[in-house]
């Protein structure tokens, strides 16, 4: 497949926040609904920062382990933490490698890429996508750090190597003071879309170019969303059965060519069916309309 320069068009944060939620109304025929796109913003050059130390603290109380990564030498390092028991695991993991290494971590060679001063604004999980909201100061780069490309390899990196330590994160999305950005990353790659650490590692995206994420369904009602690296981030999805198409619609990416994008979209299949379908979401070749990338998704409805 033709990787080309990068034509981005990023979903709205609360659409990815919805991602798999609600339902359409089940009126016995075939129906599809998706969700609106806007572009997203390069990340402005910023001023270099410190890195930060935390304070060592001791726990009372419940208490549990939470994984951190830093960085040894320029590569990625995690330590291990007890912190205490919180309803919201994801949110103080992130608050807590915002805080940097302490000064005893420190002192067997980790080190941050998050300057002093970056805040967690909000965090949500949706669909195995965590969309992190911080503050400006994630853009910028610690005094002495690599070129900004490699800078950011190492702090998105730690950001969502924390993230995907939990099962319920496939991939990260970054978001500064509520507008997706994207970042440099090393030779003239970009960061942009969903982040995961082969992409982080990469620094460009790769195969599988579409894959098929969480799906729901509510009797023949099926509710999915899933990730996809293709020309202009467009899409077709179809639930087959048989050998014949009962539904399909065109779906959209919220990034695509050379940046990885989600995308969510609902099928009513009609009135009646039951049984194994298979839903297939897929990319077409702009010379003669043949499907150019495929991923296929086994399920029973009814």
């Amino acid at each position: 497949m033709r990787r080309s320069a990068i034509m981005a068009a990023a979903v709205a944060v609360a659409a990815v926040l919805a991602a798999c939620a609600g339902s359409g109304d089940d009126d016995g025929g075939s129906s599809a609904t998706a969700v609106s796109t806007q572009a997203p913003a390069a990340a402005p050059v910023t001023s270099t920062g410190t890195a930060p130390t935390a304070p060592s603290t001791a726990v009372e109380g419940p208490a549990h382990d939470v994984v951190l990564w830093f960085a040894r030498d320029g590569e990625p390092v995690s330590v291990t933490r007890t912190a205490p028991e919180t309803g919201d695991v994801a949110r103080q993991a992130v608050e807590l490698l915002l805080l940097g290494p302490t000064a005893e971590e420190q002192a067997t060679g980790l080190s941050s890429q998050i300057v002093s001063g970056a805040r967690l604004n909000a965090i949500a999980i949706r669909g195995q996508v965590a969309t992190v909201d911080l503050s400006q100061e994630i853009q910028a780069v610690v005094a002495g750090a690599p070129d900004s490309g490699e800078a950011d390899r190492l702090k998105l990196g730690q950001i969502v190597r924390t993230l995907t330590e939990f099962e319920t994160v496939k991939w990260v999305r970054f978001v500064v003071d509520g507008i997706e950005r994207t970042f440099p990353a090393p030779g003239d790659g970009i960061y942009a879309g969903l982040l995961n650490r082969r992409v982080i590692d990469d620094g460009k995206d790769g195969p599988p170019w579409i894959e098929i994420g969480p799906v729901a369904i509510d009797r023949t009602i099926v509710h999915f969303a899933g990730t996809a690296d293709v020309f202009e981030g467009a899409l077709q999805a179809r639930l087959v059965q048989g050998g014949k198409t009962l539904i399909e619609a065109p779906v959209q990416a919220s990034c695509g060519t050379g940046c990885r994008g989600s995308y969510v979209l609902e099928f009513a299949a009609p009135d009646g069916t039951t049984g194994k379908v298979t839903l297939e979401v897929y990319s077409t070749s702009a010379e003669d309309g043949s499907v150019d990338e495929i991923a296929r998704h086994v399920l029973t409805l009814g």
